[in-house]
């Protein structure tokens, strides 16, 4: 199932994104993100440092926790051109994951990488912060093949992949409290 509709908006940004202009393509998948987490709970926004450093990722999702009043980090996004390097995105991908883990002490944190109008996405995990564990297709091996096109069939994988993002969102590591020694 295409994540791109048959007309509209959509669509033509699509059509605009094949040209190999990096915020063609970052257009196409901004306005994408802002339509499958339209709900009042989540955000997009870009250029957001995954944690203190100066480093930017150039999208994140965030959903708001009203009982907590809180704003968490659920999605990090990096946009290539069509013609973008796949090792580099995926690096910089593992880069920010790996920074918005230690600096929220977060379980894990889900991450998609694009190039161009095709994507793959993906999960990192505090105990393994060297490797993107892909949710559809094979290793991150940088290979471009394993790059999903956003209007095909196995483009379903993407609306799967925002289901699961919404409802099991990336959980802190609970603090590990000392033991209090044993009266004598």
């Amino acid at each position: 199932m295409s994540a791109v509709p048959s007309t509209g908006l959509l669509r033509k940004l699509y059509i605009d994104a094949a040209q190999d202009i990096e915020y063609q393509s970052s257009t196409f998948w901004q306005i994408w993100l802002q339509r499958a987490f339209h709900e009042d709970e989540y955000m997009v926004s870009c250029e957001i440092p995954p944690d203190e450093s100066r480093r930017r990722v150039d999208a994140v999702v965030k959903r708001y926790d009203d009982r907590h009043d809180t704003l968490s980090a659920v999605l990090w996004v990096e946009f290539k051109r069509p013609s973008g390097n796949v090792r580099q995105v995926e690096f910089q991908a593992l880069d920010a994951a790996k920074r918005c883990i230690r600096a929220n002490n977060l379980e894990s944190v889900y991450v998609m990488t694009t190039v161009g109008v095709s994507f793959r996405v993906w999960t990192v995990y505090e105990s393994d912060l060297q490797s993107l564990v892909p949710f559809h297709g094979g290793p991150a091996d940088a290979t471009r093949s394993q790059y999903v096109d956003a209007d095909s069939y196995e483009a379903e994988a993407l609306t799967r992949f925002v289901d699961t993002v919404k409802a099991y969102p990336p959980l802190r590591r609970a603090p590990i409290v000392p033991s209090q020694p044993l009266p004598q």
